[in-house]
């Protein structure tokens, strides 16, 4: 399995990544991956920083994604 350093870096390039189609497919919101034993969410904090979230698989995502939005940067 990679190390943490390695799964953030892999989530920081394809934000990257993300945000080069971004004139084509719109800003992104964030990301959801779901695994067995686990969610990870990323999502962007402004223009500079992003948000990586691991949760329990059994947690509501939807809530934690809607709550993150509403805070105020």
């Amino acid at each position: 399995m990679k190390s943490s350093f390695s799964l953030l870096e892999l989530a920081v390039n394809s934000w990257k990544t993300r945000t080069k189609l971004a004139p084509k497919i719109g800003k992104g919101k964030y990301v959801l991956a779901e695994y067995e034993k686990i969610k990870r969410i990323t999502m962007p904090l402004g223009d500079e920083h992003l948000l990586y979230i691991t949760t329990e698989p059994e947690a509501d995502h939807s809530r934690i994604i809607e709550r993150v939005m509403t805070l105020k940067l």
